[in-house]
């Protein structure tokens, strides 16, 4: 097909797509938007992906042991930080801050043997990294985007059973660290140093998206991103339980059609300002917008935020900066900001981090000009 002025062969996306561990078969088609086309996948999870996940929403109990009760996991805590603390599977190509990761190194507060492998640090002269493997393709590719690597390896007088205790609570301290630095980290399950298995290890660096957790439609575009040319990344992934067929049994391909949402009374999809944030949106971007796509997963680009913060203002008295929009990237969010039901602390909190950043380099400038000749 040809989308945008290149010739593109719709096989080698799918081929890219039903490389990822989970996709069962994939579909890329060409559909029709504003003046062009747009690649949109229809992809087909393996049953034990779905079984995984219906397994995580289930909450099974902690452990079940033979002819004992059952033990059900605590009710959901409330503790602010619940929800930030979690695995950071994307990074940015921002470097760390040498003093935070030293500050990320001191909270570990172990005796197992700590090696941090750094390739995007302020302030250090990075060297070459080790030969080391993660034999995951998908958790190698997040080391592999990752700032640094911190390695956790056990010394000859310690049991294995006493040494994985001790990473465990060595991991706990750091992922609590890295939060209060704005850092993300993710355990990697498996990862060997000239050949041979470390005993725990993490990648970390700067979290790519305040808002964005784990997505599998991200994951796969991000895949594709890695393996493909940028104009021939789908659009939007859309997942099925099975793909229609024709008559004869093949692929029908002019029954994939993106899911039509439909809302339910009283949802923000029906209210008022949430349809004239999408209409705005949709003239932005020349095709529909449900209220909770993400705007980057339509095709958004800077671009295209800039002249929707514009239209806004204008058209609807809007005094989101661009910068808002980047934060709250769905249609719900934004008229749900502009309506003032998100607090300003919501929006405010990632500039409020750069200002806290700003001033714990300032001693460091500082400290640099003293030294300086007159």
């Amino acid at each position: 097909v040809k989308v945008q002025g290149y010739r593109i062969e719709l096989g080698e996306i799918e081929t890219a797509l039903a490389a990822h561990p989970d996709v069962q078969q994939a579909v890329v088609t060409a559909l029709p938007t504003a003046g062009d086309k747009a690649l949109h996948a229809f992809v087909v999870l393996r049953p034990e992906a779905w079984d995984r996940t219906r397994f995580l929403l289930e909450r099974h109990g902690l452990r079940r042991m033979p002819d004992a009760p059952r033990r059900t996991l605590p009710a959901r805590p409330e503790a602010e930080d619940y929800d930030r603390r979690r695995s950071v599977r994307r990074f940015t190509s921002d470097s760390v801050r040498s003093d935070d990761l030293q500050r990320l190194s001191a909270s570990v507060g172990t005796t197992l043997g700590v090696r941090i492998l750094t390739r995007r640090v302020d302030g250090q002269a990075t060297g070459t990294l080790p030969a080391y493997t993660v034999p995951d393709a998908g958790t190698a590719r997040i080391a592999a985007a990752a700032a640094f690597l911190i390695v956790l390896d056990a010394p000859a007088n310690k049991t294995p059973r006493a040494a994985l205790l001790e990473a465990g609570a060595a991991g706990q301290r750091l992922m609590r660290a890295a939060q209060a630095l704005d850092l993300g980290l993710c355990p990697i399950g498996v990862l060997l140093i000239d050949g041979v298995k470390m005993l725990h290890a993490f990648a970390g660096g700067v979290p790519a998206s305040e808002t964005a957790g784990f997505d599998l439609a991200s994951m796969l575009r991000e895949q594709c991103a890695a393996l493909l040319p940028p104009w021939m990344v789908p659009r939007q992934v859309h997942f099925m339980p099975s793909l229609p067929l024709s008559a004869n049994g093949k692929i029908d391909r002019g029954a994939l059609k993106p899911p039509v949402e439909s809302p339910a009374a009283g949802s923000e999809s029906s209210d008022a300002l949430t349809g004239k944030v999408a209409a705005l949106a949709a003239e932005v971007l020349g095709q529909p917008v449900q209220p909770r796509q993400n705007l980057f997963d339509c095709g958004a680009t800077s671009l295209h935020i800039v002249r929707l913060q514009r239209k806004l203002a204008e058209q609807l008295g809007s005094r989101l900066a661009v910068v808002d929009l980047f934060r709250l990237p769905t249609v719900a969010a934004l008229a749900a900001a502009i309506a003032g039901e998100v607090e300003a602390n919501a929006v405010d909190a990632g500039l409020a981090r750069a200002a806290r950043r700003r001033q714990m380099r300032a001693p460091v400038r500082a400290r640099g000009d003293a030294g300086a000749s007159p």
